[in-house]
């Protein structure tokens, strides 16, 4: 009654098209919602028959291995086939002490930061440090994942000492790039520090 101009409006809309637009619309929905499972579950079960796949493989190395060889020797010259062994060899090597490289630096930034946190009497030491260890084996954003979830439990008790810890983190990457990972990889893998 106060809007006569809008009754006007909504007397001549067809209700019919705007139930038939719905209905388009949830169509739609369903199709992109049936497309983003379908993919979701391919990607899954790709991952999935990967793990089983290389488990199998790992649990067989040893006979695979083996018969690697048999068809190698079988089908190129012996001096290839001793070269190509003896690169696979080394490769394994420096791969193998790599890795526990990596997993002894991610040990030693999840004590330190452990140690500094305490020193600090910022809350959540232990979470924050384990939490460090495991994420620093993560490439270019292992850091920035424990600095963001860290400084945010950090901020939920004090946002001073989530400032600390952010600082802390910072120097303690820093430390950590430019001091720790060379030395401890690099003599792991065999390299310099400067090269590593």
């Amino acid at each position: 009654e106060s809007y006569p101009e809008l009754a006007s409006k909504i007397s001549g809309y067809d209700y019919n098209k705007l139930v038939d637009s719905a209905f388009s619309s949830a169509g739609d929905l369903v199709s992109y919602v049936v497309v983003i499972i379908k993919g979701l579950i391919s990607k899954a079960t790709t991952v999935f028959f990967g793990i089983v796949l290389s488990i199998y493989i790992l649990l067989d190395k040893e006979k695979l291995a083996r018969n690697g060889k048999k068809i190698c020797y079988a089908f190129l010259p012996n001096k290839a086939v001793d070269k190509m062994i003896r690169i696979f060899k080394l490769t394994n090597l420096a791969f193998s002490n790599f890795l526990s490289g990596q997993c002894t630096d991610a040990i030693l930034m999840g004590i330190l930061c452990f140690i500094l946190m305490n020193i600090l009497k910022i809350p959540f030491a232990f979470i924050i440090s384990v939490m460090l260890c495991i994420t620093a084996l993560i490439p270019f954003v292992g850091a920035f994942i424990t600095f963001v979830i860290g400084a945010l439990l950090v901020c939920a008790v004090s946002p001073i000492k989530s400032i600390w810890f952010m600082i802390m983190i910072l120097l303690l990457q820093q430390f950590d790039e430019h001091v720790m990972y060379p030395k401890v990889v690099g003599q792991s893998v065999g390299l310099s520090p400067i090269l590593a």
